[in-house]
């Protein structure tokens, strides 16, 4: 500070300030006095977020009413604009009196005016054109971005009365949370003298609030109506549990008591609601339910939802909160019959599908860290896929690799698959109603297909971990499999008894299971060095084509299996069946000859005698067994397309609810030990059908079809040969069953006749503590049937 008679100066210099939690830069305030004259300086860097650059300049005048302030040059930026004052601003002060002429900020678009009212006693603020983005830096509440231009209107009638007459209108004319449009905001607040403050609160149409506000006693009394507000609000709250969501709610509420200890009450209906549980993709279905509002929850109990095939679900529970604070869930849906899972691959890679049945689904915890239980048990239609390999694995064991790149040109790394906020817990128990499938390669179809029982846990934790715990076990089931670097696709039947076992890592599941291929091909091949002996009746024989079954064991894990063959031959008579079984012992310690002889089948379709290996590589070894292994593989591929467009044209609710489409082709000229001919046209040509029709929701199936053969081996054979096979669930639990069939093949020592099978059959698959459980349950089961 300095000075003299005439003039003075003085520099205050604020290193820092803290007010409202906040700690605002250095300030510096200069001054210079000159006769009754003051000049003075106020500046700042970086006072608060939004105010960058503060640098005010004025004089200070003496007035008839006391003293004149002006402001002049100045820089003022704040809100990421630069602020001007209007140049030919002027205000008076003076003891109880103040004027203001032309006191207005703006930056172009936004402005701030202040203006004296009521005969110099009063001021008025009004602020225009400012976007409620400024609100979000404040209240930092990442789940709703406000927005809308808004307009502020506040007003002190007096402002040297001790007991102030206040008003204020806020107007924001295009209000939007997240984006989206809610209509007008308007916010009118009053005050006169000593009475509470009047507030009347309005969105769009559909919410109205009046109310007033003891300001001395802190004493809140509310009156809260809806009409047709929207719902989506929830999905803001819940963004990484909900999506999709949509409906109204129509509700009268009151808030009413100490600040401190509110009390929250009200009934509401909510009408034409709808959501997605993101992480099951199953949208559910609510109308005209019931809802009930509390100081701790918004109470569902007793609601009904329906999926979207119109199946209901009751809740229990509703949302919590703290007198609107802490939003969180606490409820349950269960329900029969009910939609649980309806995702894709594009969903979730790790696991998905479609799963309908008895359900009962737990939510509970904050909105930010819900746990979500799930237990079900699976009903007819429900299809779950587990894929073992993955596009990502594929590329990366390839030469080629592809690689996404942004804008800048930077390698762009695929996101994993990462629960948010929520912990999934499943309990599901799988009956023979559901379609298992476990993807080795989608693109080739290397698939295992099933239906079987199991009871599984999948655990899915919000820091990402998935784990997979039980066992699976087949009752029927079909594997396609498949040779890499060839177009081989074999139909392998699964046996029923086949198991799948996770303890945790979803990959690395232990595999016991057994699938059969069946084919007809010479035996003489494979008994070649055992022939040269034996009589030209058993010769004959052994060059007559016959059924081989091909056995395939599976184990290991699902990231490693581990493959072994089998061979049976169950239409072999006399020497040839005697002969063929030597052979097979001998393979059987020899695992690799085995191994050899089964490929040999699966690509060529014949054997592959230990003395003849040259014949794979003659002209007309490779031409046929390429003819037959390619016209199988479009076969199959073709069987796969038309089994998808004909249940994708199936009406939900139809008579027919599935149907399995199966064609065959093979060409089974390759012998290798008749490959001398060099004769590529086939001995034999077999074309087989499989159709399988499903019924009454699963419990009737019809399976028809047949092989057609012809042979030219000196005897000319064209022959149709038929099977069929009629199954019913005899009940609702799908444990007793009913099934007749019929077979028809070629009689191997006439050549030219059939040999017919029949049989009829009633089965009862139940688990059971001891025998005299099981006859029980069997009883039980048929007095069941005979009473209906």
């Amino acid at each position: 500070m300095t000075s003299n008679n005439s003039s003075g100066d003085i520099l205050v210099h604020i290193d820092s300030t803290f007010a409202a939690g906040k700690r605002f830069n250095p300030i510096d305030l200069q001054t210079h006095l000159s006769g009754d004259t003051v000049n003075f300086e106020l500046t700042t860097e970086k006072l608060i977020d939004s105010l960058e650059n503060f640098d005010i300049r004025g004089q200070l005048i003496p007035h008839s009413k006391g003293y004149n302030l002006t402001l002049s040059d100045n820089l003022l930026v704040m809100l990421g604009t630069r602020w001007n004052i209007d140049p030919k601003n002027n205000v008076v002060l003076g003891n109880n009196y103040f004027s203001m002429d032309n006191m207005i900020l703006s930056d172009g678009s936004r402005r701030i005016q202040l203006d004296d009212i009521n005969n110099n006693k009063g001021v008025s603020l009004d602020i225009g054109h400012f976007d409620m983005d400024i609100i979000n830096s404040v209240i930092k509440y990442d789940k709703m971005k406000l927005g809308g231009l808004t307009n502020v209107g506040f007003k002190i009638n007096d402002v040297f009365q001790k007991e102030k007459e206040i008003s204020c209108n806020i107007n924001i004319p295009s209000f939007t949370i997240n984006g989206d449009p809610y209509g007008i905001l308007n916010i009118d607040l009053s005050k006169s003298k000593t009475l509470p403050v009047d507030a009347h609160i309005s969105i769009g149409e559909f919410l109205d609030i009046k109310g007033t506000y003891d300001d001395k006693e802190k004493i809140l009394d509310a009156k809260i109506k809806l009409k047709d507000a929207p719902i989506t609000i929830l999905q803001y709250l819940l963004k990484d549990g909900i999506k999709d969501t949509d409906g109204y709610i129509d509700a009268d509420l009151s808030i009413s008591g100490p600040v401190k200890d509110l009390n929250i009450k009200g009934d509401g209906m909510v009408n034409k609601g709808k959501t997605t549980l993101v992480y099951t993709g199953v949208t559910y279905y609510f109308d005209k339910q019931k809802l009930k509002l509390t100081n701790t929850a918004i109470d569902l109990n007793g609601a009904q939802i329906t999926d979207q095939n119109g199946n209901a679900g009751t809740i229990k529970g509703g949302l919590t909160h703290n007198r609107f604070k802490s939003f969180g869930v606490n409820a349950s849906i269960s329900g029969n019959n009910v939609v649980g899972l309806n995702t894709t691959k594009a969903d979730n890679p790790d696991y998905y599908g479609y799963g309908v049945g008895q359900l009962s689904a737990e939510f509970i915890g904050l909105f930010e860290k819900v746990d979500m239980k799930i237990n079900a048990v699976t009903g007819p239609g429900t299809r779950l896929f587990i894929p073992v390999d993955n596009s990502q694995t594929s590329i990366n064991e390839s030469f080629i690799k592809f690689v996404t790149k942004d804008k800048k040109g930077q390698p762009v790394l695929k996101k994993p698959f990462v629960v948010g906020g929520i912990n999934i817990e499943m309990a599901i128990t799988i009956t023979p109603d559901a379609d298992l499938s476990l993807i080795f390669n989608e693109a080739k179809g290397d698939i295992i297909k099933g239906k079987g029982r199991g009871n599984l846990k999948i655990d899915i934790t919000r820091q990402g971990d998935f784990e997979i715990f039980g066992d699976y076990e087949i009752e029927q089931g079909e594997y396609l499999f498949t040779v890499a670097l060839l177009p081989v696709a074999k139909p392998f039947v699964v046996e029923r008894g086949g198991r799948i076992t996770w303890t945790g890592d979803p990959v690395n599941a232990t595999l016991d299971i057994t699938a059969n291929y069946q084919t007809r091909t010479s035996i003489k091949p494979f008994i070649e060095e055992y022939l040269s002996s034996a009589s030209e009746n058993t010769q004959a024989l052994a060059s007559q084509r016959s059924e081989v079954n091909l056995k395939l064991k599976l184990g290991g894990t699902l990231f490693k299996p581990d493959i072994k063959f089998d061979l049976s031959f169950p239409n072999l008579v006399s020497d040839v069946s005697t002969l063929a079984d030597s052979k097979l012992r001998l393979l059987k310690s020899n695992e690799l000859e085995l191994n050899s002889n089964a490929m040999s089948l699966i690509v060529f379709n014949a054997f592959l005698p230990s003395n003849r290996v040259a014949d794979v590589f003659g002209a007309a070894g490779l031409q046929s067994a390429g003819i037959n292994t390619l016209s199988e593989f479009l076969s199959s591929q073709l069987s796969v397309y038309i089994t998808n467009l004909l249940n994708s044209a199936l009406e939900e609710d139809g008579l027919i609810s599935g149907i399995d489409f199966e064609v065959g082709v093979r060409n089974n000229n390759l012998s290798f030990g008749n490959a001398a001919t060099n004769n590529i046209f086939p001995d034999e040509i077999e074309v087989r059908l499989k159709n399988k029709f499903r019924f009454m929701d699963e419990r009737f199936s019809l399976n028809v079809g047949g092989n057609y053969v012809f042979q030219n081996q000196g005897i000319t054979i064209n022959q149709v040969l038929p099977d069929f096979a009629l199954e019913f669930l005899l009940t609702e639990d799908r444990k007793l069953k009913v099934r007749l069939y019929g077979k028809y093949d070629i009689d191997p020592i006439s050549i030219t006749s059939l040999r017919e099978k029949y049989g009829l059959g009633v089965a009862y698959r139940t688990e059971f503590g001891n025998m005299v459980d099981f006859e029980k349950n069997v009883k039980n089961k048929v007095s069941e049937i005979i009473d209906k």
